[in-house]
């Protein structure tokens, strides 16, 4: 995919503040099978104000800081993140998402391959009898994370895949928008006629919410920004029908969750009440999906931005 020239992918990290919230992540990031292939991309507010630590960006390819002002949007720091990248692909990571040692190997394999994205499968970083956490994690993950692997036909887990840098630049300036809402970005893909690949054999362990507060409200804000970019540009005559339709939404995941309910059971011990707790996020999710359709993101976005952040404080001690 490259050549002695430059690095083979840039890895995507936001922070929102300083270095110590990505610490963790890019202590997973050094030990990768190919970190001298990786150009580390760190998407910050204030490079002056980072304090990076050098000791932990020994390694790499390349180390670079973006600096993007204050972190009011996920989907536009990784999109500063990918305009600024060198290398053709483009991986996201996340300070509560930590890579398996051959994930960034197994990444740049499969894109050998025609595929514009190629996600790892998550897994569940959590204290194991936290139904919240499963509650979030299938929510988030749960049509993947018991699957094999292979061509997908419609969407890939967000947040934690890789991309053909060149693909991404061909959506020009919908890129911040559309790398707000990846399942967006995916059916845009498909429609251009891209495929979509899910390597089984890259990993990454994610931190998912603990705390019901916490849980109920990603799942508020998350709803509400996809809802409003899934809207933009209808008239108000079809927003209203899409309106109209929300309540069937939580029927329709719900199910999808439930085709791989008894592989997920198979591989994974979980705890009782998940299912009733999953099924109340997707109510919550698909009401503030409404909401976001008729009236816009709101304040959502940085709500969601603050969330997504030191997830420490959203997990039970």
């Amino acid at each position: 995919m490259s050549d002695d020239r430059g690095p083979t992918m840039s890895v995507i990290l936001t922070t929102p503040d300083r270095y110590d919230t990505i610490r963790k992540t890019i202590r997973h990031l050094r030990k990768q099978t190919v970190t001298g292939e990786l150009e580390l991309i760190i998407v910050a507010p204030d490079a002056g104000t980072l304090d990076a630590d050098q000791r932990d960006l020994g390694g790499f390819f390349r180390v670079r800081v973006v600096q993007a002002g204050p972190i009011a949007s996920i989907g536009s720091a990784n999109a500063k993140g990918i305009r600024a990248a060198a290398a053709p692909l483009v991986a996201l990571a996340e300070d509560h998402a930590f890579p398996a040692p051959d994930w960034a190997e197994a990444l740049i394999r499969a894109h050998r391959a025609p595929w514009a994205a190629v996600s790892p499968v998550i897994r569940n970083a959590n204290r194991p009898r936290s139904r919240i956490a499963w509650a979030d994690f299938l929510i988030g993950f749960g049509e993947w994370t018991a699957a094999d692997g292979g061509a997908v036909l419609e969407r890939l887990p967000g947040n934690n895949g890789s991309y053909k840098r060149a693909v991404l630049l061909e959506l020009g300036p919908e890129l911040e928008r559309l790398m707000e809402t990846e399942t967006l970005l995916h059916e845009r893909l498909r429609r251009k006629g891209h495929q979509l690949y899910l390597d089984p054999a890259a990993q990454v362990f994610h931190l998912n919410f603990e705390r019901l507060s916490s849980f109920f409200q990603v799942r508020v804000c998350s709803g509400r920004v996809y809802g409003a970019a899934r809207a933009q540009g209808w008239s108000l005559p079809y927003r209203l029908f899409y309106a109209c339709g929300t309540p069937l939404i939580p029927l329709v995941r719900y199910w999808r969750i439930r085709r791989h309910w008894q592989a997920v059971r198979r591989t994974f011990s979980l705890p009782r009440g998940v299912m009733p707790m999953i099924w109340c996020g997707l109510v919550a999710s698909a009401t503030a999906e409404m909401i976001g359709c008729c009236f816009g993101s709101g304040r959502a976005k940085e709500k969601r931005a603050i969330l997504e952040f030191h997830r420490l404080p959203h997990l039970v001690k």
